[in-house]
């Protein structure tokens, strides 16, 4: 039997990095979360699992079409979930809609991957370094030329 696909959503306050968010993820697996109750994680906790209820909550006839692997783990700032692979395709688009509805990062360890929420995504990009070149490039015009694209007319 292959192995869980594993997602970690949580809520930040600024843009991180892929490595950043791994490094979080592991944190919040080995240790928990210290951090007080966010509405948020709450929310998407509370619509995730409307849609697919906890292991513990279902019947054994309902296992088998469970996504889950396991039981989610849920503190007041963070969920971890193991889905099961055959449903990772299905459920994970779902995941990361809905951390993204609810503003929270959601970070994929099997390729460590982070995906932000817009507002993170914007201030990461307003903040990212404009790229320079090292060729120097002719300054932007407002408009262009006049005879560009006009046929040359002729000065006697």
């Amino acid at each position: 039997m292959a192995s869980a696909f594993y997602l970690g959503v949580w809520a930040c306050l600024t843009p991180i990095s892929s490595e950043e968010a791994a490094h979080q993820y592991q944190l919040l697996k080995d240790l928990g979360s210290e951090r007080r109750f966010d509405d948020k994680v709450y929310a998407f906790y509370s619509r995730l699992s409307s849609l697919y209820p906890e292991v513990e909550t279902l019947s054994e006839e309902e296992l088998d079409d469970s996504p889950w692997a396991s039981s989610m783990e849920v503190s007041g700032s963070h969920v971890i979930m193991a889905i099961a692979p055959k449903q990772s395709e299905k459920v994970f688009p779902q995941v990361l809609a809905l951390a993204e509805e609810n503003g929270l990062v959601c970070f994929d360890p099997q390729v460590g991957k982070v995906y932000l929420p817009p507002h993170l995504a914007a201030k990461e990009r307003d903040n990212a370094p404009e790229e320079t070149s090292s060729v120097q490039s002719e300054p932007e015009r407002s408009e262009p030329p006049a005879a560009l694209g006009q046929p040359v007319q002729e000065t006697s």
